[in-house]
C-alpha cells in the first residue's frame, strides 16, 4: 500500500504507459499507484510467477529494447474494476488481477489503466456511450495542427506564444469531454491553456488558479475567476454539454456554468496562450468523449 493511498481508495487518475520507438517505457498520470517490479528475461515468466495483492493488479508489458524481448512488470494500486486500452481503441480484459500486454512487435504505443468509467481525478462521465478516447500520443485523430506542436510519447505538445489544434473531423453536440493537460515551462501567471469545443469556445485555465470561458472573436461568457480547484502544474479538464447549457471541471470541481445558442455542435480541441512567452510549453494527453445520455 502505498503512503497516503488507504484501503477505501478513490478512483485513480488515468495511467498511461507510452512506449518509444526505442523500446523505453515511460509512465505518466497517476504515477504514484504504480510501483515498478524490474525487468524480466521471457524464460523467468513474470506473468506467472509474481503474484499480485489483493489491492493492486500485476501488468506485464513485453517490449523489444536493443533487439531483445523482455518483460517488464508493474503492480497498479487499486482495488476498482479497471480497464486497459491500448491505442486508443483496443479493449483488454483483466482476469485474476492480471493482465500482459505484447508489444513486442513494435506496434503498441500507449497503454491506458482507468478506473472503469474514469476518465480523471473525479472527472467520472455520466456512462453515455464512448465517442472518442485517445491518448495523443499519435497524430491519427488530429487533421490540424500549428507547425510549433507536435505529438510525444506524453501526449500532444503545444509550444510556444500560441498554438492550438482541433480532432477533426469529429463534431459534437451533446458530449462529456475531459482531458489531462500539464503546463510545462513558461510564465505561470500569463499562460492559459485548456480546451477549444463547438468550434468557436475556448474553456482555459492558467496556473494562478483563474479559468474563463469565452469565444473566437466574441466576449467572454465567463470572464477570468479565481478557484483554488485548479492545480499550477497538471489539471483534469472536463465539459458537459447539453444543449446551449455547458458546465466546466476541474479536477472533479464543478468551476460554473454558461448558457449560449451560438454554436451547439462542433469540433473539440486544444489551445494555450503563452502571454508573449515564447518559452511556454504544454502538454495535453488521455481525451475521452462520451455521449451524454
Amino acid at each position: 500500500m502505498y503512503p497516503g493511498r488507504s484501503n477505501t481508495q478513490p478512483p485513480i487518475a488515468p495511467i498511461t504507459f507510452s512506449i518509444d520507438t526505442n523500446g523505453v517505457i515511460s509512465v505518466h498520470g497517476d504515477a504514484t499507484a504504480v510501483t515498478p517490479l524490474g525487468e524480466f528475461s521471457l524464460e523467468a515468466g513474470a506473468f506467472k510467477t509474481i503474484k499480485p495483492g489483493s489491492s493492486s493488479i500485476l501488468v506485464v508489458i513485453r517490449h523489444t529494447r536493443d533487439g531483445q524481448e523482455i518483460d517488464a512488470a508493474y503492480t497498479v494500486d487499486s482495488s476498482e474494476q479497471l480497464s486497459v486500452t491500448l491505442d486508443g481503441h483496443i479493449q483488454l480484459t483483466i482476469t485474476n488481477r492480471k493482465v500482459f500486454i505484447d508489444a513486442s512487435a513494435g506496434k503498441v504505443r500507449s497503454i491506458k489503466i482507468a478506473t472503469a468509467g474514469s476518465a480523471g481525478s473525479g472527472n467520472t462521465h455520466a456512462g453515455g456511450n464512448v465517442l472518442l478516447d485517445d491518448p495523443l500520443t499519435a497524430s491519427g485523430h488530429a487533421s490540424y495542427q500549428s507547425s510549433l506542436d507536435s505529438f510525444q510519447s506524453d501526449g500532444y505538445h503545444i509550444t510556444g506564444d500560441f498554438g492550438q489544434g482541433f480532432m477533426e473531423p469529429y463534431s459534437f453536440g451533446n458530449a462529456d469531454v475531459s482531458v489531462e493537460v500539464r503546463w510545462l515551462r513558461g510564465d505561470r501567471g500569463s499562460a492559459t491553456f485548456g480546451f477549444t469545443f463547438r468550434d468557436i469556445y475556448t474553456f482555459t485555465v492558467n496556473g494562478d488558479g483563474y479559468w474563463s470561458i469565452a469565444t473566437f472573436g466574441g466576449a467572454d461568457l465567463v470572464s477570468p475567476t479565481f478557484n483554488s480547484a485548479i492545480h499550477a502544474g497538471k489539471n483534469y479538464l472536463r465539459v458537459v454539454m447539453e444543449g446551449p447549457e455547458v458546465k466546466y471541471y476541474a479536477n472533479g470541481n464543478l468551476l460554473g456554468e454558461s448558457n449560449d445558442r451560438t454554436r451547439l455542435s462542433g469540433a473539440v480541441g486544444f489551445y494555450a496562450y503563452g502571454g508573449n512567452n515564447t518559452n511556454n510549453e504544454v502538454v495535453f494527453n488521455d481525451l475521452l468523449v462520451t455521449k451524454v445520455p
